[in-house]
């Protein structure tokens, strides 16, 4: 059994979550004011919306990353969100390099100057670098606690499925 709560797994016989102290049983008579999804009695069962090999689970009680664990209850908005890597450094070198090549006079290689082969290093390590670095995708989750990364992956399709099934589960839970 899970806590409906903060998502911490629990013993069936305990009345209170052991991690938040919040109540792990809601009674059949809501408190005044409070919203009729409250009235339920017994523990909520947990309907899952994404379960994959990467470690990920989206219920409408948890949502489980690598060594992280978010309680849906306290889950308020989530987002999609990408981040180009900066590319001040490559270019930078590959500036330098074309500077280097042009100021040197661009000596032919085999008349004995080793220097002339130092921009054209430069040259392929920027354009290596330039093209290894990959934007990178990001679930941001909202919270009580203000907003986090909750995960990050390189791969947009696999982000945007773990947002909409968040999305699902924020919908699901009401």
């Amino acid at each position: 059994m899970f806590c409906p709560h903060c998502g911490k797994q629990t013993n069936e016989t305990d009345q209170y979550c052991r991690n938040c102290a919040g109540p792990l049983r809601v009674s059949a008579m809501p408190s005044v004011g409070a919203p009729s999804s409250m009235a339920r009695s017994g523990p909520v069962a947990e309907v899952f919306f994404l379960q994959n090999s990467k470690g990920v689970t989206v219920s409408n009680l948890r949502f489980v990353t690598t060594g992280v664990t978010y309680a849906m209850a306290n889950v308020s908005s989530v987002r999609f969100e990408a981040r180009s890597p900066k590319r001040s450094g490559p270019l930078l070198i590959l500036i330098a390099s074309f500077l280097w090549w042009v100021l040197m006079g661009h000596p032919h290689p085999g008349a004995g100057h080793m220097g002339a082969y130092y921009p054209v290093c430069g040259v392929i390590a920027s354009l290596i670098w330039l093209g290894a670095q990959k934007t990178h995708f990001f679930v941001r989750v909202q919270g009580g606690g203000g907003e986090s990364d909750a995960l990050s992956s390189t791969d947009r399709a696999y982000v945007q499925q773990v947002v909409a099934a968040l999305e699902q589960a924020i919908i699901a839970r009401g």
